[in-house]
């Protein structure tokens, strides 16, 4: 075995090691760390497979042709396997009570995010229609888009420095809410 050889299977089992270790590290990783780590993986497997014996050649569109490692790189980089994976927190179209349950009952992965729903006017609040075009990378930024998207409702910290907690109370009562129906009392910001 060439110094050149054990060195590129040194630098894959390196980067392997160290995307394990992120992994565990980093749970939710943003979009651009999912970028690095698909350029760090696809890295990795193009290192291992200069190793294997026989020839591939990969066709991606028209645009990019590659055989051998350089194969494995595009196969690796361009199946997005994060993408099936990782989706954006989203709202269900239904009433924030429900949203607030899921929350209590289930463990979120979003680093301890609590929500807590205000004192007063508590079952109000529950049945407050929760439209399902709201949707975030993280509970925090998606309660952000809560809180800045229904005037009746008013949000502890502000949505926009929301991060691991949010308190959310009416701003002005039951006058704030029209009722809209359904078999459940179910409300609307006026």
């Amino acid at each position: 075995m060439t110094g050149e050889r054990i060195a590129v299977f040194v630098c894959g089992v390196a980067f392997l090691v160290t995307m394990l270790v992120v992994v565990l590290v980093v749970p939710n990783p943003t979009p651009a760390q999912l970028w690095v780590f698909r350029i760090i993986v696809a890295v990795a497997a193009a290192g291992f497979a200069a190793f294997l014996p026989g020839a591939l050649d990969v066709q991606v569109s028209t645009w990019v042709k590659a055989g051998g490692a350089l194969g494995i790189f595009v196969i690796v980089f361009f199946f997005n396997p994060p993408e099936l994976v990782v989706k954006r927190v989203k709202v269900h179209e239904g009433l924030l009570g429900n949203l607030y349950d899921h929350l209590q009952s289930e463990p979120t992965s979003d680093r301890e995010f609590t929500f807590t729903l205000g004192e007063v006017n508590r079952e109000e609040l529950r049945r407050v229609y929760i439209s399902p075009e709201k949707r975030g990378d993280t509970w925090a930024e998606l309660f952000g888009q809560i809180c800045d998207a229904y005037p009746c409702l008013a949000c502890s910290p502000v949505a926009s420095q929301i991060t691991t907690s949010v308190r959310i109370e009416l701003k002005s009562g039951p006058e704030g809410l029209r009722e809209i129906g359904g078999p459940v009392k179910t409300y609307a910001c006026k």
